[in-house]
């Protein structure tokens, strides 16, 4: 399911083949492509919270930690 829907208008009269492109085709957005531009809006709200942040990057953290001791250089053992 995509972000918008085509309905194309066949039945109607067209002088050019731009006039026809522009005219046969017309485009909505679906629910999910409504939805879009909502949740990136809302998106910094929620990071701006207390504490949504510090919880992601502390989540972040910890799958970004090795999971095997590591030397002094950083390498792996």
């Amino acid at each position: 399911m995509g972000l918008l829907d085509v309905v194309h208008h066949h039945a109607g009269q067209y002088r050019t083949a731009e006039e026809y492109e522009r005219r046969n085709q017309q485009y909505s957005l679906t629910r999910r492509g409504e939805a879009a531009p909502a949740g990136v809006r809302h998106a910094p709200e929620i990071l701006a919270s207390t504490g949504a942040l510090r919880t992601a990057v502390s989540a972040s953290a910890r799958h970004a930690t090795p999971t095997s001791p590591t030397s002094p250089t950083g390498t792996r053992s």
